[in-house]
């Protein structure tokens, strides 16, 4: 599949963006979703199969990377030199597994604009958070604008796949800018996510163990944010990262020590 990587005339246009790495159907009906609602579809392929790849062809999607798995700071890191490079003031994204229905595609493009202010860095449109200036937030359902990165400083292609979002976040508050969550209903993040469902003293649980090498990548790029937020000054969010760093260490422990009894 060859690379539809030509310049745009994208001035007025916002992009949907999305990277796949053996990506669910559900990708594909956002591509389809975000169209009908008037967004420019462009994916960074990381690992898609030659199926994929002609479903792709046939909505004509703009697609980047060599389908090698480069990791998310990489593929966001190109595409926004892509789109900087075609004129693109703003873009959206969000995961493969994030559920977007019509409604949300319709009301960000007719709203997002209206959010953001000189001091708006970045919006997050989610279904459970109310906030007009969030310390961090994952990067599945932000919106960025290509005015502010190029302040603060496209994504760190150093970062693999942990810490991508957070580190992200660190340098937008450094730079003195806010992060506003955006309400929509029909955004469901969590549905698709790779999870195996257990009873425990009768009561269902939802067991996720990200395994030694996403386990590494975290705790790699968790120090990495600890020294960075030292480093920047920014001490609420080194105490934020000090304890996403110990939460999550427990939380994989005690989840291998119920996928290894139940």
């Amino acid at each position: 599949m060859k690379k539809r990587v030509e310049r745009l005339n994208c001035m007025d246009n916002v992009f949907f963006f999305s990277v796949l790495y053996n990506p669910p159907e559900n990708a594909i009906k956002n591509i389809i979703l975000a169209r009908l609602a008037g967004f420019i579809p462009i994916v960074y392929l990381n690992n898609v199969n030659e199926e994929y790849l002609n479903k792709l062809k046939d909505l004509e999607v703009v697609t980047l990377g060599g389908n090698s798995n480069v990791g998310l700071g990489v593929a966001f890191n190109e595409v926004e030199v892509y789109l900087s490079s075609n004129s693109v003031e703003h873009f959206i994204y969000f995961d493969q597994d994030t559920i977007v229905g019509q409604s949300s595609w319709n009301a960000i493009k007719n709203s997002y604009l209206n959010f953001f202010h000189d001091d708006v860095g970045m919006l997050y449109f989610n279904n459970h958070i109310s906030s007009d200036d969030l310390s961090v937030v994952i990067s599945s359902g932000c919106a960025f604008s290509l005015k502010v990165l190029s302040v603060i400083g496209y994504h760190d292609r150093s970062y693999f796949v942990e810490g991508v979002d957070y580190e992200f976040c660190l340098r937008l508050k450094a730079h003195g800018y806010k992060i506003k969550s955006v309400l929509l209903n029909a955004i469901d993040h969590s549905t698709l996510q790779d999870k195996t469902e257990k009873f425990f003293f009768g009561k269902k649980i939802d067991i996720r163990c990200y395994g030694s090498g996403r386990l590494s990548d975290f705790n790699k790029s968790h120090l990495r944010l600890i020294k960075k937020a030292i480093k920047l000054r920014q001490y609420k969010l080194l105490f934020f990262f000090i304890k996403s760093f110990i939460v999550f260490n427990l939380n994989e422990l005690f989840n291998r020590f119920l996928r290894a009894i139940l």
